[in-house]
């Protein structure tokens, strides 16, 4: 089922995002696993992602690291996620730096890494470019779709 924010068939990153089986998926402090699970099934479909950790300190001086996934759809927006979001949210900027502050609800003191395949730089993510045995695989009555191998 496509998203009424995608843009053609085959443009899969939306419902890759919203996918039950990624690990860590709705946990507390299981951003690392989701991310790079995340980043991972994108890569393969060939679209540029990104996986992004950086480090944030908010008011009271409470710091930590987190981890979320910015991938580009086929209209060229980019779309960041982590575990604990229902759905993708549309960012601002052109560089991890300006994803991790736009994306954060706090301040993000440093970007520590941002990976990314520049093989496929400007691409979406097209389930049809994965090895065969990655499938749809309805997983909710909401009509959200997961990703799963045979």
């Amino acid at each position: 089922m496509m998203s009424p924010l995608q843009s053609k068939a085959g443009d899969d990153g939306w419902s890759m995002a919203l996918a039950l089986d990624l690990p860590g998926k709705g946990g507390w402090n299981t951003c690392a696993p989701y991310a790079k699970e995340l980043y991972s099934r994108i890569t393969r479909a060939g679209g540029e992602a990104y996986l992004i950790v950086f480090d944030w300190q908010d008011d009271r001086r409470m710091s930590d690291r987190h981890a979320f996934v910015v991938y580009r759809d086929a209209k060229g927006r980019y779309w960041g996620m982590d575990q604990r979001m229902n759905k993708p949210v549309w960012l601002a900027g052109k560089n991890p730096s300006e994803w991790a502050a736009f994306f954060s609800r706090t301040a993000v003191t440093e970007v520590r890494t941002a990976y990314t395949n520049p093989a496929n730089h400007g691409q979406y993510a097209d389930l049809s470019r994965s090895p065969k045995n990655v499938v749809y695989v309805p997983c909710a009555a909401n009509g959200t779709v997961s990703v799963a191998s045979r």
